[in-house]
């Protein structure tokens, strides 16, 4: 039997829809916790039946999907996303995937943080960086530069350049990865560039890197540094 809903029974089907959308607050450590998940979860499930009764009111014409996550899928989600947040030990992709595939997920930026420590050129594809800091931006200069580094890779010169330069401006590096790009995309970095970056270690006391810099600053701005 065919289940028919009134108008405005629909209506709050639909406003019911768009408030089970996963809204997780975090908790007093700032780490979500899985229970706002889990509402989510049942009220997903509880609404599973809604699209069917809605294509019966509108007369079995074609729409939109209006499916809601399995519960077999949600609970796999559910298990992958606690697993990956126990340990930054596994690779990068692992990392990736699940943020792509779940963006705005409880614990998003301590996984991006973990997915851009795990990051090894060497082993993951260019398009695979490309296309997670295309939607994650990176938030480290360690960051900006494997993703100059692998728009570069792709003939992507004038993007991999700006890129390299967020990398140089952001902050401190380490010493093989100041050489890396420095021998890569010196052509990229201006006097203005080099001043801009002594400034941003002296701010954040990053003594060792600033050191290094010294000696790249403009003649113009070097004596008000070495002091």
């Amino acid at each position: 039997m065919k289940l028919l809903l009134h108008p405005a029974r629909m209506l709050r089907i639909s406003a019911a829809m768009t408030a089970a959308k996963p809204d997780f607050p975090p908790d007093r450590d700032a780490r979500p916790s899985l229970s706002s998940i889990a509402r989510w979860a049942v009220a997903s499930l509880a609404l599973a039946a809604a699209p069917a009764a809605a294509q019966d009111l509108l007369g079995a014409q074609p729409t939109r999907s209006l499916t809601t996550p399995s519960s077999a899928g949600l609970a796999s989600a559910i298990a992958e996303w606690s697993a990956l947040r126990q340990t930054e030990s596994l690779p990068f992709a692992s990392y990736a995937s699940f943020l792509t595939a779940h963006p705005g997920w409880p614990g998003e930026a301590a996984l991006r943080k973990t997915a851009e420590r795990a990051l090894r050129p060497d082993s993951v594809l260019p398009m695979q960086v490309i296309g997670f800091f295309r939607q994650f931006p990176p938030q480290t200069p360690t960051a900006w530069l494997r993703y100059a580094e692998a728009l570069d890779a792709t003939g992507q010169r004038s993007a991999a350049r700006d890129a390299a330069r967020r990398a140089w401006t952001g902050g401190a590096l380490s010493i093989d990865d100041e050489t890396q790009l420095v021998s890569r995309f010196s052509d990229a970095l201006s006097r203005e560039d080099q001043d801009a970056r002594m400034e941003r270690l002296l701010w954040s006391r990053s003594t060792g890197p600033a050191a290094r810099q010294l000696s790249l600053t403009s003649a113009l701005r070097r004596p008000l540094y070495d002091t």
